[in-house]
């Protein structure tokens, strides 16, 4: 278990590596405990010990969210068992810290090379950059490699002093925008652009903004299924908040619209949160498609599986965008009656 031994060497100082225990990193549930990604890479399961007796779960299972587990009040952990790994496996683990010596990770990862090809985070930190003062910080999403320099060079002809590049590079096709009837990836400099319009003389259903490779890589393996379906969206991309800003007030807003704004909710494949540029009403959150859409961390592994647990499938994105769909007046009547409520005050 080489990555393990990489984690927990890691774990602490030396006094807390000679008196603590790898049972104890698991039950703080920490999202910066070290040991937890290379266990989980590892198929870790846990044993809890109660007067009820005993009881068994994946360790993916045990860890709930940041600092809970599913560890009963009259539980404790009585062991960690490890399977045998495969022969034909190798793993590494790997941390970053603000410091060298004593420091809680900012991002620790752990990652296993073989058929299945696991990868597992532990705290992630790639939202830090959006609490940064306006002017500050560009932050730049591409969904697609050709998006990067584009991207990068609008940047860079910006005067501020951080440009945080977002990028992901899971094994996606890069598209024939031709085909698809979309703009050329250059548009991405403007920071958001008009993937697929509302098709004209049918009813709109309400513009979606997107954000993050895999998801967009899902919205456009969809797009001949919403035609097929009649579900006329606006699929905006949206690649940095900051340069849009830069736009002309024109540009803006021919990308969305005020009633785009009335009318809209995103998927993206960060945290909800994360996408509070793009969110202009809480009625559009309701809607919103995020990788937390349970509240919950995803646990890890294979990319197709990271994926679907998000909910960012193209299957999930689909019927996430039907559902925004129906719900239209429904949505607007929560809106209007909100309007309505303020008139009472008049």
């Amino acid at each position: 278990y080489p990555a393990l031994a990489e984690a927990v060497h890691n774990v602490g100082s030396v006094q807390i590596r000679n008196r603590a225990t790898l049972a104890g990193n698991l039950c703080n549930a920490s999202p910066a405990a070290d040991s937890a990604p290379a266990l989980l890479i590892y198929q870790a399961s846990v044993v809890c010990l109660s007067p009820r007796g005993e009881r068994t779960m994946a360790l993916q299972d045990f860890i709930t969210g940041p600092g809970k587990t599913a560890l009963a009040a009259d539980e404790i952990v009585k062991q960690i068992i490890l399977p045998i790994p495969p022969a034909n496996q190798a793993a590494a683990f790997a941390r970053l810290t603000r410091r060298k010596g004593v420091d809680l990770a900012t991002i620790n990862l752990c990652c296993q090379v073989n058929a299945n090809g696991l990868t597992h985070f532990g705290v992630f930190s790639p939202g830090v950059t959006q609490l940064f003062p306006k002017g500050k910080v560009i932050n730049l999403y591409p969904w697609e490699h050709n998006e990067v320099p584009v991207l990068l060079g609008a940047a860079l002809a910006v005067d501020v002093p951080i440009i945080a590049l977002h990028l992901t590079r899971p094994s996606i096709t890069v598209p024939d925008r031709e085909k698809l009837g979309m703009p050329s990836h250059f548009e991405a400099a403007k920071g958001a652009y008009i993937a697929r319009d509302y098709k004209p003389g049918l009813p709109r259903g309400g513009a979606v903004i997107v954000q993050g490779t895999s998801a967009m890589a899902s919205v456009v393996k969809i797009l001949p299924l919403l035609d097929e379906q009649k579900l006329n969206v606006k699929v905006i991309c949206a690649t940095s908040p900051q340069l849009f800003a830069l736009q002309s007030e024109e540009y803006q807003r021919k990308v969305i619209t005020l009633a785009d704004q009335m009318d809209s909710t995103v998927i993206t494949t960060q945290a909800r949160w994360l996408m509070h540029d793009w969110l202009y009403t809480r009625v559009a959150e309701d809607y919103a498609l995020s990788s937390d859409w349970d509240d919950r961390w995803r646990t890890g592994g294979r990319l197709e599986d990271v994926i679907d647990e998000a909910h960012l499938s193209p299957q999930w994105v689909l019927e996430g965008i039907k559902h925004f769909v129906a719900d239209r007046e429904l949505r607007l009547g929560r809106l209007r009656d909100g309007l309505a409520e303020t008139k009472l005050f008049d």
